[in-house]
């Protein structure tokens, strides 16, 4: 998804947080291995399906593996950094747009917690 058109709606990413302890034991980091083949189909799936129910819509799905580390939360300011840096979409806008977590305008210092809904609202013209 490299070019923006008049028509796209909007974007949705799935965040998660790695919690500093899981039973009761200290966390450090976790390797987040996956089944390529199963996940690529599942998301092959969710692009037919979205396809069928809004014909012409576009998709850009990227599944992540890898080593993630603990932190003190995830802020907004830090997910628009991580977007930027992994979608070029979002690398056009030179600084953060305001943004809403769970439907309330936000600060960039807002730390998100599992399940808020975040929104990035970029300038838009009209006439």
């Amino acid at each position: 998804m490299r070019e923006i058109r008049p028509s796209d709606g909007g974007v949705c990413v799935f965040l998660g947080v790695v919690r500093n302890e899981n039973d009761g034991k200290a966390t450090v980091s976790i390797q987040y291995e996956a089944y390529g083949p199963m996940a690529e189909s599942e998301m092959a799936k969710i692009a037919r399906q979205t396809e069928a129910r809004w014909p012409g819509a576009r998709l850009l799905m990227r599944h992540r593996t890898g080593r993630l580390e603990i932190g003190d939360g995830t802020r907004v300011r830090e997910l628009w950094a991580t977007l930027s840096r992994e979608v070029p979409l979002f690398a056009r806008f030179p600084s953060p747009p305001p943004a809403a977590v769970n439907r309330e305008y936000v600060p960039p210092e807002t730390v998100l917690r599992d399940g808020d809904e975040v929104a990035f609202l970029p300038p838009v013209a009209g006439g």
